[in-house]
C-alpha cells in the first residue's frame, strides 16, 4: 500500500517504477537482493498483468458488440 502511494508523487507518467521501486525498497531490509526482486516481478505479475489478460478479451467482446449495433 506504501508502495502504490509512493508511485503518486512519481514525475514520471502513470507512476512508471516508482511502485516498483517503493516495494523494493521496503523489501531490501527483509531478504536479499535478488529475492527482493523476484518478489517485485510476482507482486507486479499478479497485481498488474494478470488484469491485463482478464480484461483484454472483455475489451474485444465489448468493441465487437457496439461495433455491431452500429
Amino acid at each position: 500500500m506504501l508502495a502504490m502511494a509512493a508511485s503518486q508523487f512519481s514525475f514520471l507518467p502513470g507512476g512508471a517504477g516508482a511502485a516498483e521501486v517503493g516495494v523494493g525498497s521496503l523489501l531490501l531490509p527483509l531478504m536479499g537482493r535478488e529475492q527482493a526482486a523476484a518478489a517485485v516481478l510476482v507482486w507486479r505479475l499478479i497485481s498488474y498483468h494478470l488484469y491485463l489478460a482478464a480484461g483484454a478479451p472483455l475489451l474485444l467482446l465489448y468493441s465487437a458488440r457496439m461495433l455491431r449495433q452500429r
